[in-house]
């Protein structure tokens, strides 16, 4: 069956228009790729106290410096979350942590994820005055919460395939932090979120940064054996 020249026309016009966007869109990852590397340079030389208690300076220091930092306080988990087989166990759950669904088994890569109420009690902990200001002043500008907390259960056992989130990779275009809670200890056997610090300070400027390019991958193990990795 041939295309008539109307068909033709409407095709061409929409491979323009898919092609338009998608340098539109590159064009706007770079951009912000290059923005957010000029904010971080300017603030690595920045020698500014955001915080009379000194450990929360230092923490800020690392952040913007390694991409990564510890905040300085303490939550008291309940023992009854700290035990991993229990984790699934949905009686176990109340005001400390509001699960906002069922709770079900670990998928085909051992893991179960589910979105946690906001209202928990835990949040109390983590979304004080500090931490707030220690985000906004790494980010100088306002900031949004692009996901739901959630929590995440790995069991290693249950682990039938293994997922390209295993790969090192950027969150570069908006700079996005993560604030991650351990509720039970690890160990270097453990299941952990692995990071290359000081990446943060890298432009990846019309770089590929996809976690399954090969380039990418060499990439990554390179900055991996020159700089710490937790």
């Amino acid at each position: 069956m041939a295309l008539t020249l109307t068909e033709k026309a409407a095709q061409r016009k929409f491979n323009f228009l898919t092609l338009f966007n998608r340098i539109q869109n590159r064009v706007k990852l770079e951009f912000n790729k290059l923005s957010n590397f000029l904010v971080i340079k300017k603030l690595s030389r920045e020698s500014k106290n955001y915080f009379q208690d000194d450990y929360w300076n230092i923490a800020f220091e690392n952040l913007k410096n390694n991409g990564i930092c510890k905040l300085p306080f303490k939550i008291k988990i309940p023992q009854k979350y700290q035990l991993v087989k229990n984790l699934y166990d949905e009686n176990i759950y109340d005001k400390f942590i509001k699960p906002k669904e069922t709770i079900t088994g670990s998928n085909l890569y051992g893991q179960c994820s589910i979105d946690l109420d906001i209202n928990s009690e835990i949040f109390k902990s983590i979304f004080t005055n500090e931490t707030f200001t220690i985000i906004s002043s790494y980010f100088k500008k306002n900031f949004w919460v692009r996901n739901a907390p959630c929590l995440i259960i790995d069991i290693q056992k249950d682990r039938e395939m293994e997922y390209d989130q295993g790969l090192y990779h950027l969150d570069h275009c908006e700079r996005q932090l993560h604030i991650i809670i351990l509720i039970n200890n690890i160990n270097e056997e453990s299941t952990h979120t692995g990071y290359i610090t000081k990446t943060n300070q890298k432009s990846w400027f019309f770089q590929n940064s996809n976690r399954t390019n090969e380039n990418f991958k060499k990439k990554s193990k390179n900055y991996a054996d020159r700089n710490l990795v937790s």
